[in-house]
């Protein structure tokens, strides 16, 4: 700290989510590296977990989980693109069989 502000190397722990290390210029991080609480590093440039084209997180991807796009349809239970499940409270009758979308 120099005058109040973060200046020179320092960390911010942020509990059960990571640390941000960084280089800091009277209050301003001139460098710094986020690192997550599962030990992934942030990318700005290149990052491939939970984008747009493949929604998995890296966890996810290290136990290589199968991302959603790429599971097979089930043959024996066909979902008609047109219905959206019903889920109801548990006080609801749930024998609806979706919600029609037209």
């Amino acid at each position: 700290m120099k005058n109040g502000v973060f200046h020179g190397d320092g960390k911010l722990i942020f509990p059960d989510a990571g640390i941000y290390t960084a280089v800091w210029d009277n209050g301003v991080a001139k460098s710094g590296k986020y690192t997550f609480a599962d030990g992934l590093s942030f990318k700005l440039e290149g990052w491939q977990y939970a984008t747009l084209a493949d929604r998995r997180y890296y966890d996810e991807i290290v136990k290589g989980e199968i991302p959603p796009s790429k599971v097979a349809p089930d043959p024996l239970n066909p979902i008609d693109p047109n219905t959206i499940p019903y889920y109801g409270a548990p006080e609801e009758d749930n024998s609806k069989p979706g919600i029609q979308c037209k």
